[in-house]
């Protein structure tokens, strides 16, 4: 028989149900001069969709004939994308788009390199539609997924994603309205090359006031435009 006593207990037990607003995304080693650092970015991220796990499978008969069995072949990777906010002085949109352009070279600025050492010590351009090597653009992204409550004895902990030899293969379209008042966003698809599984550790959101202001207003009902006001922290 459901006693919802017993459920409640056995859920505070393993530190209540995750929360899917209590995340960070870390992109490392990134700095572009008189723009956007990879600490700033972390803050503007709104939303990313971790990459799921898939397994290919063939089909094979044992004696030939009934019914089918089924055996692990290979993997393939779901995609990795991240919603997110634009900044007034438009430095996110301009690390983004050089970002890609360091890739190929497609949007006629001079495809600077946004890394820092180990990356390139190249300061030179890529040509137009010149396609870069790829120890020149790729990077790690680091995704922390924060419990939301901890027991009396523990701090709360949180579950680390990490991916290596990222790179955008997308920007999203930005859409603009003089009607529209929302944030402006815009939507980023990453290529990576390996997923680790990093697994749970401990630690604590404490030091993020964006992570706990988004808590606190979302137990209001409040939406991102409050989370700015809310916080005294314009962009």
């Amino acid at each position: 028989m459901f006693n919802i006593n017993e459920f409640k207990a056995k859920v505070n037990e393993h530190g209540g149900p995750a929360l899917n607003s209590l995340f960070v995304v870390e992109i490392a080693r990134i700095s572009e001069p008189g723009g956007i650092l990879a600490n700033d970015l972390r803050f503007f991220c709104q939303s990313v969709s971790v990459p799921g796990i898939n397994i290919e499978v063939m089909q094979y008969k044992p004696a030939g004939i009934g019914f089918p069995e089924f055996m692990p072949m290979s993997t393939s990777p779901d995609q990795l994308n991240c919603v997110f906010m634009l900044d007034s002085n438009h430095k996110i949109i301009t690390f983004f788009h050089r970002w890609l352009n360091s890739i190929i070279n497609v949007g006629g600025d001079n495809g600077s390199i946004p890394f820092r050492e180990p990356f390139s010590s190249r300061a030179s351009a890529t040509e137009p539609k010149e396609i870069n090597y790829k120890n020149e653009y790729t990077t790690s992204m680091i995704v922390k997924h924060y419990s939301a409550f901890g027991t009396a004895n523990e701090i709360p902990g949180f579950y680390e994603y990490k991916f290596e030899g990222v790179f955008p293969t997308q920007i999203g379209p930005l859409e603009l309205s003089w009607s529209d008042t929302a944030l402006s966003t815009t939507t980023v698809n990453f290529s990576y090359s390996r997923i680790l599984h990093q697994g749970f550790q401990r630690g604590s959101p404490q030091n993020s006031e964006f992570i706990l202001g988004s808590q606190e207003s979302r137990r209001r009902g409040g939406i991102t435009n409050q989370i700015i006001i809310d916080r005294n922290a314009p962009l």
